[in-house]
């Protein structure tokens, strides 16, 4: 049992479904000119939980070739790779590399409560991440991780608390 009295369970629970990306040639520079946002972890900046925009963008064809995929405006991305655990959601339609995991949430969970328990997470993953220089987390050990399994009814108002406090901390 958490400390606000629901119970705890692995995170995985509340995931439908998750993908990862991939990253287009770079030797084909007609891959890097088009207009699909293409995030990488450098496009996840510390405390912040919105994506805005991404440092790169690619073309259709960029897309097509390789590996990545185009992932739904508001789907949670985790950083499973350097800046472990780090989650944000895309105000658009976004392409991603293969150190990100896009988690699609299962039918009864709120997608912003999803987001804040990511975000809660973080610590966690950072904890079991792996590597010597570069580190990073499995995808089975990152649906693993214990959060609190709030019930459908109250997910949207938890999540809701937890934007307002953060708006009021960010003094907007």
């Amino acid at each position: 049992m958490s400390e606000n009295g629901f119970p705890n369970g692995p995170i995985g629970t509340l995931i439908a479904s998750q993908t990862g990306g991939g990253t287009p040639s770079r030797q084909n520079p007609m891959y890097w000119t088009g207009p699909i946002p293409w995030a990488s972890v450098k496009d996840f900046a510390e405390g912040q939980i919105e994506l805005l925009s991404t440092e790169e963008q690619i073309s259709v064809q960029g897309l097509q070739a390789s590996a990545t995929h185009l992932i739904p405006a508001n789907t949670p991305i985790v950083c499973t790779r350097m800046a472990v655990g780090r989650v944000a959601v895309a105000a658009m339609e976004v392409a991603i590399n293969q150190d990100l995991k896009a988690i699609f949430p299962a039918r009864s969970v709120e997608t912003r409560y999803l987001l804040r328990l990511a975000d809660y997470a973080k610590p966690k993953a950072e904890a079991v991440s792996v590597g010597s220089t570069v580190k990073g987390i499995k995808v089975a050990d990152y649906l693993n991780i214990e959060v609190p399994l709030a019930p459908p009814d109250h997910q949207s108002k938890i999540a809701e608390i937890l934007d307002t406090l953060d708006a009021a901390i960010r003094g907007s």
